[in-house]
């Protein structure tokens, strides 16, 4: 089982060649891109529409060509990327521009060499009072919308279990539910005829919207093919390392052996680099290595033993 961590903020302190190096002295094999980090969230909700994903396929291609090749010299993979958020604008206009967007996130993920781009639903604020059915025809639109470049670019499009708050309480949000998220995706693939849309777990969402992340994978089943790994407090989205926070760790990597998860062991914990001096990065890297070595036995054991 392959041990991957994203990209942020080893490569952008570091830049790409020392960043794949490090990560690959650490004990990573692959690298989930942070090409979100291309188009901020202040851009999106400020409507400037500058950075690489508003320029031409050709000049997307010579942008990101490098970083495929700074992967290759030092034997690393990139399994998967993260598209930028949030995915959805009220302005019409500024949404087709933001939909243009995501289709060249998605060319970057196929010049990375990544089968997997996440992108996240798209929803509003608690208060905004939207439906069920409403947040489903916005989210219809954003992933159908997609489709087109999907198929051009042989990259499966991935959702991600979402959280909110209102009133100083955390809530699940779109596909923070596991069956709404399988109705999601079975919806959308047979809407396209195609098999398009599969499913990233983010483990500390799950855990801020209360949610059993165990329980969670065994609904996906194999739906499951990316992974966001981190942990919190319950009360924040803190992206730290596992044993920082309050998951239960050894049912999570047990269900996903239980179903066969054939994807990568992908952390997220950008945040325990921040707390410690860059001098520190490579030991607590080894030591997040080393735990996901440990997850991999778990999940290797139950698959393993299941029946």
């Amino acid at each position: 089982m392959k041990i991957g961590v994203q990209s942020a903020p080893v490569m952008d302190q570091l830049g790409v060649d020392q960043g794949f190096q490090l990560l690959k002295e650490c004990g990573f094999s692959t690298v989930d891109y942070n090409i979100d980090h291309e188009l901020p969230y202040g851009d999106i909700v400020n409507g400037r529409r500058t950075g690489i994903f508003y320029k031409s396929e050709r000049e997307v291609i010579e942008y990101f060509t490098p970083i495929r090749e700074a992967a290759d010299r030092h034997g690393m993979g990139i399994h998967q990327v993260h598209a930028p958020f949030p995915c959805y604008v009220k302005d019409a206009a500024a949404q087709e521009d933001l939909m243009q967007a995501l289709s060249m996130s998605i060319a970057a993920a196929h010049v990375l060499g990544a089968p997997h781009v996440i992108i996240h639903p798209a929803f509003l604020a608690y208060q905004e009072g939207l439906t069920p059915q409403q947040e489903w025809e916005m989210n219809k639109a954003l992933y159908l919308g997609l489709a087109p470049a999907l198929r051009k670019y042989k990259v499966t499009c991935c959702l991600e279990n979402m959280f909110t708050a209102h009133r100083g309480h955390l809530l699940a949000s779109v596909c923070g539910d596991p069956h709404e998220a399988v109705h999601y995706l079975d919806e959308l693939n047979n809407l396209a005829q195609d098999k398009l849309y599969a499913f990233c777990l983010d483990t500390g969402h799950a855990l801020l919207s209360a949610l059993d992340a165990a329980r969670y994978v065994r609904i996906l089943g194999d739906r499951l093919e990316a992974l966001h790994v981190h942990d919190n407090d319950g009360q924040h989205d803190q992206h730290l390392n596992p044993y920082m926070g309050i998951l239960d760790w050894e049912p999570f990597c047990r269900a996903l052996g239980d179903i066969g998860y054939k994807g990568v062991l992908s952390f997220e914990t950008f945040n325990t680099l921040a707390t410690f001096p860059q001098q520190l990065w490579g030991e607590c890297l080894k030591l997040l290595s080393a735990t996901g070595r440990l997850f991999a036995e778990w999940v290797n054991d139950a698959r393993t033993n299941t029946p």
